[in-house]
């Protein structure tokens, strides 16, 4: 996932943990983790994605119906409504 988180499944639920096996972001069974790039994942929960930082902080907000990975600072989202849009960071 990162070079310091690694996305692990515990009882059918996405958790990450640290290179010490020390879990630090919990998810429930219906969330989804896409791995790091440019320090950023895309996170989904509730159906809405997002991103969070290797911290697990969320660092954009949980609103999209889809998201992608970052690369060169861009990534590509699509909203509720079907819109696509370009994030930069």
């Amino acid at each position: 996932v990162s070079e310091s988180l690694a996305a692990v499944t515990i009882g059918g639920a996405n958790h990450l943990r640290d290179t010490d096996g020390k879990l630090c972001i919990n998810c429930s069974g219906d969330d989804s983790v896409k791995p790091f790039s440019e320090g950023l994942a895309a996170v989904c929960r509730n159906e809405k994605w997002g991103y969070i930082d290797t911290g697990g902080k969320e660092r954009i907000p949980l609103i999209y119906a889809r998201a992608g990975r970052f690369k060169g600072g861009r990534t590509t989202v699509t909203d509720v409504n079907g819109n696509e849009l370009i994030l930069k960071i």
